[in-house]
């Protein structure tokens, strides 16, 4: 028969591995940045395309970081800078395209949340649409279009 000292130390050794285990698993996913996943659809590409940006980026960096996109053959190109701002209120309606860049805000809804995907809809090679979506929260952005006002030099 086992003793009961032997029983003791084997659940004692049991538990320090599925302590470790469970520490290393929390631990490299915690150490994982969590990812915003952009996706363009119908901006000149024949599919969905996507590409992931760090979400604490967007935050540290907002608004000097601009991500820039664009179709790879020249014609009817969609080419547009996501610019990040804080001072964006993502509890309005839309957001605006001015001089080829999309200021976006960093967060959406009545609870400010942070996205996880971001989809930017075209149609008719111009981007019409923004959508934030986190979990089982969504807003849609309609994006409007802002002419750059030229810089009025004072008259001396």
């Amino acid at each position: 028969m086992i003793s009961h000292n032997v029983k003791l130390i084997g659940g004692a050794v049991l538990g320090a591995v599925v302590l470790v285990g469970g520490t290393y698993a929390y631990a490299t996913n915690a150490a994982q940045p969590e990812l915003v996943i952009v996706t363009h659809q119908g901006c000149g590409t024949p599919a969905p395309a996507q590409f992931s940006l760090p979400l604490q980026a967007l935050h540290e960096a907002a608004p000097m970081m601009a991500v820039t996109y664009e179709r790879a053959e020249p014609i009817a190109a969609v080419t547009a800078s996501l610019s990040f701002d804080p001072t964006v209120n993502g509890r309005e309606s839309e957001v605006a395209l001015s001089d080829g860049t999309l200021a976006l805000p960093l967060t959406f809804g009545r609870n400010d949340l942070s996205p996880t995907r971001i989809r930017i809809n075209c149609r008719d090679g111009a981007i019409t649409g923004v959508r934030y979506e986190r979990d089982r929260s969504n807003t849609t952005f309609n994006v409007t279009r802002e002419p750059v006002q030229p810089e009025v030099q004072p008259s001396s």
